[in-house]
């Protein structure tokens, strides 16, 4: 898909591109990469514009001594052109988009070897998948199904930092614990 086929399935239904880019919302250009990598789609259904993706969510913890945890958090994202987006989900501080034909498993390893550097981790458990369509401020005027993965991991002090940082298309997202 191109810029111009991303503008006249907008128009034809009735989404307005000029929200893109601009408070929360993704630039059209990411929108258009992610459907390019695979990582989601558009679909019509009764009269409406639809975005497909499937995510994966680990709600990652460090054992600093037996019985004692800690719970990573995303605190916020910023943006390349200054914005900040501050993170309010609590469950799932690494997540992110699958790719077409990822096994949860792959996801998780991805996602951790991504977002945090981890290699090494003990999954404690995945969940059944949740299905979801809501509006998201990342993609104003059409409304996105989710089906979410949701993941548990433990990593290990190797793995452990105090925080992390981790910069992605634009993206710099930061990570700090917190007590389980």
């Amino acid at each position: 898909m191109n810029t111009r086929e991303l503008a006249s399935l907008f128009q034809r239904y009735g989404v307005d591109m000029s929200a893109y880019g601009v408070g929360k919302a993704k630039t059209l250009d990411q929108l258009l990469q992610e459907i390019n990598a695979g990582e989601s789609s558009l679909v019509v259904e009764n009269g409406e514009l639809i975005r497909i993706v499937n995510i994966i969510s680990v709600d990652v913890y460090f054992e600093r001594v037996p019985g004692e945890r800690l719970r990573l958090r995303m605190e916020y994202q910023q943006f390349s052109d200054g914005r900040t987006r501050v993170r309010e989900n609590d469950f799932g501080a690494v997540s992110g988009k699958m790719k077409p034909n990822e096994s949860v498993e792959d996801a998780i390893a991805r996602e951790l070897g991504e977002e945090i550097k981890a290699c090494e981790y003990q999954l404690e458990g995945i969940q059944t998948p949740i299905v979801n369509t809501r509006t998201s401020p990342s993609y104003p005027g059409i409304s996105s199904r989710y089906t979410e993965n949701y993941a548990t991991a433990i990593i290990p002090p190797s793995m452990y930092r105090v925080s992390y940082e981790e910069t992605q298309d634009g993206v710099t997202s930061h990570f700090s614990w917190v007590e389980a």
